[in-house]
C-alpha cells in the first residue's frame, strides 16, 4: 500500500504551477508521516503485550496441539482419498474378446459356468464383510448404472458391468472383464500398442502419439502416456508375483526366443511355471552367450522367495551352463520338441528310400516314443532296425534327450 501510494504521489513532468522541489519536499513529508505512524503503532503494540501467566501458557499450549490434531486429521483424510476404494468391490474375470462380451452376459446360463464358478479361484478377500468366512458363494443382482465408456480403435463403446453379491455377508461386487484396464478409458490393445513401440522399440512420445493418429479418438496428451507408464510400473514379473502372494512350483520351462526386429538382434528370455502358465522372467538381451544369459537369470533369483527344482529347456549349450552355474543342485529336463520333428521326418526320408506303408513307419514312429527299454537297449535297437546311418542320428539323439540330468 505505500508503494502504491509513492507512485501516486510522484511528481509528473509537465506541471508549471508547482516547482518540483516543492514537490519532493511535501512528498518527503509524507514518508516521514508514514513512519512516524508506523513507529507509533509498534510502540503501541510493545507496550500492550499481555504478561505471560501460566493460565495463558497453558491455554497457548492447548490452543497449538488442538491445531496440531486438526491439520493432521484433514492431511491424514486427504491422502487415504489418494488410493481409490473401488479395487475392494471389483473382480477380473478372464476374458479378452469385446465382441463376444455383450452376447456372454446376455446368456445368464453361460456366464455362470465361465465366470461365476470360478470365481473363488480369482476372488480376493478384501470388500467381504468382517464376519464373512465363506468368499466361494455368489448371486447376479443386476448390473452397474451407468455402463463402461471405453476407447476401442474403431471408437469410444460402452459395456455393461455386472454385479454380483456374496451370499454370506451380502456385500456387492462389480465384474470387470480383463480386456477393460482398471480406471483407464482406453482398451488395453491401444495402451499396448503405445508399451510395445516405447519400451521394445525405443520409440519417442511423439512417435507414439503419431502412430495412434489411426484411432478415431487419438491419444491428445502426452502427460496421458506418462500416466500409462506409471500405472502399469517398471516391475519384475517375479516382484508382481511376489508381492501377490503366489508361490511358484519350483519348476520352470526356458526358452530363447529371437525378435523380429529392423536393424536389430534382439533376444527375448522366459522362464514360465508349467502348472499355471504364469510368466516369472522375461527378459530382452542383445545376445544369448552364456555371459549374458547367467546376468538375466542372476536378476531373477534375486527377486524370488522359492527354491528353483528343476528346469526344462532346449539343448543350446549357452544356456545349459548359465542355468547351472545360478540354479545350483536342480533337475534339468530337455523337451523332445525339436527332435521329435526331426525324427518325423527323418522317417518320412526313410519311407521314400525303402518304400515301406505309412502303417510300417507310424509304428516304427510310436515303438521308439513307447519303448521303455533302457538307454543302451535302445541304442542297439535302433540301430538294428535297418534305419540309413544319416536318420538314425536324430533317433539317437532323442534317446540322449529323454535322460534327465541332475546338475
Amino acid at each position: 500500500m505505500i508503494n502504491l501510494l509513492a507512485e501516486r504521489i510522484k511528481p509528473v513532468p509537465g506541471k508549471k504551477q508547482n516547482k518540483k522541489s516543492r514537490q519532493e519536499k511535501d512528498r518527503r513529508n509524507i514518508f516521514n508521516a508514514v513512519d512516524s505512524m508506523l513507529d507509533h503503532i509498534a510502540q503501541f503494540i510493545n507496550n500492550s503485550k499481555p504478561k505471560e501467566t501460566e493460565i495463558s501458557i497453558k491455554l497457548e499450549q492447548t490452543v497449538l496441539k488442538a491445531f496440531e490434531v486438526h491439520c493432521a486429521q484433514k492431511i491424514k483424510k486427504y491422502r487415504d482419498d489418494l488410493v481409490s476404494k473401488r479395487g475392494d468391490k471389483t473382480y477380473i474375470f478372464p476374458w479378452d474378446d469385446p465382441d463376444q462380451y455383450e452376447k456372454l452376459l446376455g446368456d445368464r446360463k453361460k456366464f455362470k459356468s465361465l465366470v461365476m464358478q470360478y470365481l473363488e479361484q480369482y476372488a480376493h478377500p478384501t470388500g467381504h464383510g468382517p464376519a464373512c468366512s465363506d468368499h466361494s458363494r455368489y448371486r447376479l443382482c443386476g448390473s452397474r448404472t451407468k455402463p463402461r465408456t471405453t476407447v476401442m480403435p474403431e471408437g469410444k463403446k460402452n459395456f455393461p458391468i455386472r454385479m454380483v453379491q456374496c451370499l454370506s455377508c451380502g456385500q456387492k461386487f462389480s465384474l470387470v472383464p480383463s480386456f477393460l484396464p482398471r480406471e483407464k478409458n482406453f482398451c488395453l490393445d491401444i495402451m499396448g500398442q503405445v508399451f510395445e513401440n516405447m519400451l521394445r522399440f525405443s520409440v519417442s512420445i511423439q512417435g507414439a502419439m503419431q502412430s495412434l493418429k489411426i484411432v478415431k479418438k487419438p491419444v491428445k496428451s502426452k502427460q496421458t502416456i506418462l500416466n500409462w507408464l506409471r500405472w502399469m510400473g517398471m516391475l519384475h514379473p517375479a516382484t508382481i508375483l511376489t508381492r501377490a502372494g503366489i508361490t511358484g512350483s519350483g519348476y520352470l520351462q526356458e526358452d530363447e526366443g529371437f525378435e523380429k526386429e529392423p536393424d536389430l538382434r534382439t533376444y527375448s528370455v522366459v522362464l514360465v511355471d508349467p502348472q499355471n502358465m504364469l510368466v516369472w522372467h522375461s527378459d530382452y538381451v542383445d545376445s544369448v552367450d552364456e555371459q549374458t544369459l547367467v546376468s538375466s537369470f542372476e536378476k531373477f533369483i534375486e527377486k524370488i522367495e522359492f527354491k528353483i527344482l528343476g528346469v526344462t529347456k532346449d539343448k543350446w549349450l549357452a544356456s545349459t551352463k548359465a542355468v547351472k552355474t545360478v540354479f545350483k543342485n536342480i533337475w534339468i529336463g530337455f523337451c523332445h520338441r525339436h527332435y521329435l520333428k526331426k525324427l518325423y521326418q527323418d522317417l518320412n526320408m526313410y519311407q521314400q528310400q525303402t518304400n515301406c506303408d505309412q502303417k510300417t513307419v507310424s509304428a516304427l514312429y510310436q515303438k521308439i516314443l513307447g519303448s521303455s527299454m533302457s538307454l543302451p537297449f535302445r541304442f542297439f535297437f535302433l540301430l538294428s532296425i535297418s534305419i540309413p546311418i544319416p536318420y538314425s542320428n536324430s533317433c539317437c539323439q532323442l534317446c540322449n534327450s529323454e535322460y534327465i540330468l541332475k546338475i
